[in-house]
């Protein structure tokens, strides 16, 4: 399943390769370049979180998604704040109690970013007509509007 990569002082960190998962659910990604370490989950859980590793955090880099160079660099701004320093995308779960529900859990929040991110734009043409429609009926309701207070005043 995976290779023991290194003991840091706490924990045990795995490199896992799901070649099982058709790229665990992420679109366009082969799940052979994705990263994947587990550790033990903080909060509450008892024994279960002080034994078991079922935090998982998911690392990608954008750039092996197999999608349009338009769709990384929005891809890039969405997960902007999920960017490390050597630029992967980390998608971390620990809200359950098993490792591969939060394996789970960190896919599909990775899978939807990057359907987010195929996403087209929609351009906005400013010199379209509903502008002008919109401006005429805001002025006439503002002209309603004004009519009724000036009723309501008594400038009959």
């Amino acid at each position: 399943m995976g290779a023991l990569l290194h003991h840091n002082r706490w924990r045990w960190i795995q490199k896992i390769t799901y070649t099982s998962h058709s790229s665990a659910g992420i679109p366009h990604y082969d799940s052979r370049k994705m990263k994947v370490s587990y550790s033990r989950s903080s909060g509450p859980g008892g024994q279960n979180v002080n034994k078991v590793e079922t935090q998982v955090e998911l690392r990608i880099r954008p750039e092996d998604i197999e999608i349009s160079k338009d769709a990384v660099s929005r891809l890039r701004e969405l997960c902007r704040n999920r960017m490390s320093a050597n630029g992967e995308m980390m998608f971390k779960s620990s809200e359950t109690r098993s490792q591969k529900q939060n394996f789970d859990i960190a896919a599909r929040l990775a899978s939807d970013y990057i359907r987010k991110a195929m996403i087209e734009p929609k351009v906005w043409n400013k010199d379209s007509k509903t502008k002008n429609q919109f401006k005429a009926k805001r002025m006439q309701e503002k002209k309603h509007q004004s009519k009724l207070m000036a009723w309501r005043r008594g400038d009959r």
